[in-house]
């Protein structure tokens, strides 16, 4: 149900079409109560609606959005509702490649053994490591998420979970 509530959220649906949404998942609630939750949850974002109206504004103004980076990005008229998502998708995008700079740059300044396994799996990326590492590798990526929001000194740090497990199996579990 949250998932469904938060995507209908996402893509700016009606307190009745969340209520409805709701009861398609055997949640029943009022039109009032439906009403209180769309109020709450818009509230809440309101910097959203404020950042996407930017966008909507550099959009109309220069035909292109700017990433985090400053990375032009075009989108046709009949897709300017997705400027939000591409400016978020491609600045994540470079977030976790510059990430993946200082990793690379911290692990050979400490002579940390560990390689990348997977560097980008849904904005995430999961490296392997000897045993005999123990905790250096955890904290080089702890490291370089700080070094990260040195750089970037974004309004919300970018943070994150390091997890260290045996197998691959382990991380599909959690």
């Amino acid at each position: 149900m949250l998932g469904n509530m938060i995507a209908h959220n996402s893509y700016g649906a009606s307190a009745e079409k969340k209520r409805r949404a709701a009861m398609v998942e055997g949640i029943w609630m009022s039109k009032e109560e439906a009403k209180q939750a769309h109020d709450a949850y818009m509230k809440a974002l309101s910097g959203v609606d404020a950042y996407t109206r930017a966008l909507e504004e550099e959009w109309s103004r220069n035909g292109t959005i700017l990433s985090v980076y400053g990375t032009p990005l075009e989108c046709p008229p009949n897709l300017k509702k997705d400027l939000k998502s591409r400016c978020i998708q491609t600045s994540g995008h470079s977030m976790l490649m510059t990430l993946l700079v200082h990793i690379d740059e911290i692990r050979k300044e400490r002579g940390v053994i560990m390689s990348p396994w997977d560097v980008d799996i849904h904005d995430a990326t999961i490296w392997e490591a000897p045993l005999s590492e123990g905790d250096a590798p955890k904290l080089v990526i702890e490291e370089a998420l700080r070094r990260l929001n040195a750089e970037l000194n974004p309004t919300i740090p970018l943070s994150g979970s390091v997890d260290v497990v045996q197998n691959f199996w382990d991380i599909k579990k959690e």
